[in-house]
């Protein structure tokens, strides 16, 4: 688990430095483990909106503007969501899950 979260906090923050964001590793790890918690609140789906506003308002006590902090929330969405979505669904065409007979 801990290699897991290492590597989430590292890819996290390689989409920081791709949009020139000021914040340390440290920063990043913080911010994206309580924008975590707070997508397990369920009153949106995936996270939308809930994890935009945890990291609009964690990002703004670092100086970074809400414009940037809301691309790299969608950023974060697109890459870990949406990417993982299609490769499971194109996955799912080449070998699809047999039903119980």
């Amino acid at each position: 688990t801990l290699v897991t979260y290492a590597i989430f906090f590292s890819q996290c923050y390689l989409l920081a430095l791709s949009l020139n964001l000021s914040l340390s590793f440290l920063d990043i790890a913080v911010y994206m483990a309580v924008a975590n918690l707070v997508v397990l609140i369920p009153v949106s789906i995936a996270g939308i909106g809930t994890r935009d506003a945890t990291l609009i308002a964690l990002f703004s006590l670092q100086g970074v503007s809400a414009e940037a902090a809301l691309s790299y929330s969608l950023l974060v969405l697109f890459t870990f969501y949406i990417c993982g979505a299609a490769m499971g669904a194109i996955a799912w065409q080449i070998k699809p899950i047999k039903g119980a007979k």
